[in-house]
């Protein structure tokens, strides 16, 4: 049997994702904020910025295939501007660093750079999971099928 459920009953877990959402956008984006004001300090950021898929999620709901403004978050909002340009940035961000870890990788892999200017042991072997260009090619589909499909061609 089926469970029927109130028009106040979908209201209010609309509420309450939107509020849930507000939050995690207020969290990520005072994180951000600290993090950019140790960055202009000249210390070193004590984490990354979040990931694309991660800020996608706040600005798309991918369960009920809408954007999460149709909760009722604010999109001319300040929240909603700032997350917005936070994900445009962390998209340039991501593309650029597979883009440069795929070519070191096939530089290394090829012997045109010395594979010790990659860094330690462990970032070689990052650098290196680059090489076939899987993952460069990963993060081109990511934008092109997921960001700019649901946001638009402006967060390209």
């Amino acid at each position: 049997f089926l469970l029927k459920r109130s028009q106040k009953g979908v209201m209010h877990d609309g509420e309450l994702k939107r509020d849930k959402i507000e939050r995690t956008m207020d969290a990520i984006l005072d994180y951000v904020a600290n993090r950019d004001a140790q960055e202009a300090k000249g210390e070193t950021p004590s984490g990354g910025l979040p990931e694309a898929s991660r800020i996608l999620d706040l600005l798309w709901d991918s369960v009920h295939e809408i954007r999460t403004t149709a909760y009722g978050v604010e999109a001319s909002g300040p929240r909603h501007t700032k997350t917005e340009a936070l994900m445009k940035r962390v998209v340039k961000l991501e593309l650029e660093k597979a883009c440069k870890m795929t070519k070191q990788a096939q530089a290394i892999a090829t012997g045109k750079e010395d594979p010790a200017s990659a860094g330690s042991d462990d970032d070689l072997k990052e650098v290196m999971e680059y090489w076939s260009g899987e993952k460069l090619q990963e993060q081109i589909d990511f934008v092109k099928d997921e960001v700019a499909k649901h946001l638009g061609q402006e967060f390209v």
